[in-house]
């Protein structure tokens, strides 16, 4: 009797033994992996987004955070994820490594606001740039895109319109279309890394600059410079993808888990992007800085030339119509 129940106590512990071993096979893992830190928005981006698709897939799927680069640099990435060595992330340089003549989203004071790209990207344009970069880049463009707001000038000069901006010497990346464009409206550009925008201002190597209001607030600008100047002339957005190889590995369920989740993600940070940029810029008001809301047409009227070169000279003819409304 006794050797009846171990063998039947034996049966059931490998009974259980097995069924844990299935489960476990059952959860699929994914690499989850961008160079952005794992604070403010992109802490809140991702870990929304990871939550979601364990609540959406019942625990099944799991996402594997890998923040801050520490897997690579974002080309480094991408590679990697053409390579289904990484599964998903987020990167703002899909269009300039695989459809840069589609992509008009990165031309100075082009874009009224938001809605204006998301319909860009609804279109034929659109279209095109999902193919490229499954073609090119081996990845899946999952539909949702968010940015960190837009961009703003900073000055030592107060700027309310394009006359304002004549002969103003002002950092920016070493971009093309960012300089051909800030020269058509009268500005001096000069390419300075972003380690020394500080140094240069305060030296006078500069007397402006432009860049996200984080990044203002975090550098501490307003100890260099007196007005703070509404331009918005610019986003960078982020685009969502997967790999492919990862993505024709799962079924259309996990695909659209992965795609609602995503979505959920960028619609649940959205408000908290412009709660952050509107504390941003109360905190440098009250840190002296007077802050400007520059005539914006005016400033994308004295662009215009510049756009159009752009437009002509780089960009595809699809593109080209799909934002002549916006000039």
């Amino acid at each position: 009797m006794k050797g009846r129940t171990f063998l039947m106590l034996l049966v059931i512990v490998s009974l259980l033994f097995c069924y844990t071993n299935v489960e476990a096979e059952e959860v699929k893992e994914f690499t989850f992996a961008i160079t952005m830190e794992d604070t403010g928005v992109d802490r809140e981006l991702t870990q929304r987004f990871k939550k979601k698709v364990d609540e959406l897939s019942n625990g099944t799927m799991q996402i594997n955070l890998f923040m801050s680069g520490v897997l690579g640099d974002t080309r480094e990435l991408m590679e990697q994820m053409k390579m289904g060595e990484v599964d998903l992330g987020y990167y703002a340089e899909f269009g300039q490594l695989y459809y840069p003549k589609y992509d008009a989203t990165t031309i100075p004071f082009l874009w009224p606001g938001q809605e204006e790209i998301e319909e860009y990207f609804a279109g034929p344009a659109g279209e095109i740039a999902k193919r490229s970069v499954r073609e090119e880049g081996g990845a899946i463009l999952l539909g949702p895109m968010h940015s960190y707001g837009s961009r703003w000038m900073t000055s030592n000069k107060p700027v309310r319109t394009a006359e304002d901006l004549d002969g103003i010497k002002m950092r920016m990346p070493n971009i093309s279309w960012w300089i051909e464009v800030w020269k058509e409206v009268g500005v001096s550009p000069t390419p300075i890394s972003s380690a020394e925008i500080f140094s240069a201002l305060n030296t006078g190597v500069v007397e402006a600059q432009e860049n996200y209001l984080s990044n203002i607030y975090g550098r501490k600008l307003w100890e260099v410079q007196d007005y703070l100047i509404g331009t918005e002339h610019i986003d960078f957005y982020q685009m969502w993808a997967c790999s492919e190889k990862t993505w024709n590995s799962l079924t259309k369920e996990e695909q659209d888990i992965l795609v609602d989740a995503a979505n959920d993600a960028v619609d649940y940070v959205r408000p908290q992007i412009e709660e952050m940029n509107n504390g941003f810029i109360e905190d440098l008001k009250e840190d002296g800085m007077e802050v400007i809301y520059p005539d914006k047409e005016a400033l994308r009227e004295a662009a215009e030339p510049a756009i159009r070169r752009i437009m002509e000279n780089d960009l595809a003819p699809e593109a080209i119509e799909a934002i002549e409304k916006y000039l």
